[in-house]
């Protein structure tokens, strides 16, 4: 088994950006992952105190499939965020650092999506111990590159694997994922993941990534169901042995009992 490709979602339910390496921490979530959240209306996050909200208080693939027409980077030394805008061909900057650069996108964001949102629309920042995953504890999430091509082959339906917004996937035998049990350790390269759970999968998945695009276009749960009677693809992970993942390293399995 080896890995494939890492990504990483700086917004959440906006863009992946794919990286070649990536360090990573014991205890701590995927860097630069999920970091911003664009609430829409008061979420009830507090930031002092913060906890898992649904992603439905968000401006999110699962409410709106127009979200991927908006292609993200974010950069790593400036803290800005470069979107750029398919429809008007065009690239906007904004300051992730401080208050006015994330009032700035919420404005941006509420001329561009209208009434699709209640709103009103404001960018949220995670601090450091806290990221917008759709499951309080998903450090990390894995996906199995065969079992995404398995679910296109017998449902006939080009399905790319960023649909399924994982940060880590993975080549190995279709669904050999259903074999790894809780608690059970995966190392990956010089890095060690403890497994925690399956990923539930959701209407997100509906949306094609390409910003081309960007609609409903493959119902991808209810292929799930038909297909493999189950609404699951890939697993949540918590780092428990940090260092350096790339892209090449291979992914064993170690015992429970080990």
């Amino acid at each position: 088994m080896k890995i494939i490709s890492l990504w990483r979602h700086p917004v959440k339910g906006f863009s992946p950006e794919e990286l070649k390496s990536v360090s990573l921490v014991a205890g701590e979530h995927f860097p630069n992952d999920r970091m911003f959240a664009i609430e829409d209306g008061p979420s009830g996050f507090d930031a002092d105190d913060p906890q898992h909200i649904s992603k439905m208080r968000f401006v999110v693939l699962a409410r709106s499939a127009r979200i991927a027409n908006y292609e993200t980077m974010y950069l790593d030394d400036s803290k800005a965020l470069e979107i750029f805008e398919h429809d008007e061909n065009c690239i906007c900057s904004f300051d992730m650092a401080t208050q006015e650069g994330l009032d700035d996108l919420a404005d941006w964001l509420t001329n561009r999506f209208g009434d699709e949102f209640k709103g009103p629309l404001r960018v949220i920042r995670a601090p450091q111990n806290h990221r917008f995953m759709d499951y309080k504890s998903g450090f990390v999430s894995l996906i199995n590159a065969s079992s995404v091509e398995a679910l296109s082959q017998v449902s006939g339906e080009d399905i790319r694997v960023q649909r399924f917004r994982g940060n880590v996937v993975f080549e190995a035998p279709a669904w050999e994922e259903d074999n790894w049990l809780q608690g059970q350790i995966l190392q990956l390269g010089n890095v060690r993941l403890e497994v925690l759970k399956p990923t539930v999968r959701c209407k997100a998945t509906h949306a094609d990534p390409n910003p081309d695009i960007a609609s409903y276009n493959i119902e991808t749960v209810p292929l799930l169901m038909t297909h493999f009677k189950r609404n699951t693809m890939g697993v949540y992970a918590r780092i428990v042995s940090g260092g350096e993942l790339c892209v090449g390293d291979n992914l064993s399995i170690e015992s429970i009992d080990e």
